[in-house]
C-alpha cells in the first residue's frame, strides 16, 4: 500500500471519526477460519481475519471490486456445514477485502458462534 493511501486513511479516521467511539455497530473480534465466495463472475476463497454480526474483513488472492454482491460460506467450526451469508464488498484494498454482511442464513447458530446473545423478541418469534 502506497505511503499516501496509508496517510490518506489516517487522516480520514481522524477526521470523520467521531472520538473516543468505534463506528462499528457490533463488536468485533479476531479470527482465522476459512471462507468462501462466488461474486457474479468470480468465485474465491480467502482467510477471514476479523468478524463481527455485520462483516468482516477477508484476505484473499481473489479480490472483488466495492459494490459486488455476494455469497459467502463461513466456515465457523470444523465438522459442520458452513453459515451462509448473502453479502456486499464495501471496500477492497489489495488482497483484502471488507464486507458487510446483508443476510445470515442462520443467525442464532452465527450469534452463538460469536457468543452474542440471541435477543428476546427472536427467541419467541421462533
Amino acid at each position: 500500500m502506497s505511503l499516501l493511501r496509508r496517510l490518506w486513511g489516517f487522516l480520514r479516521g481522524r477526521l470523520f471519526r467521531k472520538e473516543g467511539r468505534e463506528q462499528r455497530e457490533s463488536k468485533r473480534i479476531l479470527v482465522r477460519f476459512a471462507i468462501a465466495f462466488a461474486g457474479p463472475y468470480k468465485k474465491g476463497k480467502g482467510i477471514a481475519r476479523d468478524l463481527s454480526l455485520g462483516g468482516c474483513m477477508i484476505e484473499t488472492d481473489t479480490p472483488l471490486p466495492m459494490d459486488t454482491l455476494l455469497e459467502l460460506k463461513l466456515f465457523v467450526a470444523e465438522h459442520e456445514m458452513p453459515v451462509e451469508v448473502a453479502a456486499s464488498v464495501r471496500w477492497s484494498d489489495g488482497q483484502r477485502m471488507g464486507i458487510k454482511f446483508l443476510r445470515i442464513r442462520d443467525p442464532d447458530r452465527f450469534r452463538k458462534f460469536l457468543g452474542v446473545a440471541v435477543p428476546q423478541d427472536a427467541r419467541a418469534n421462533s
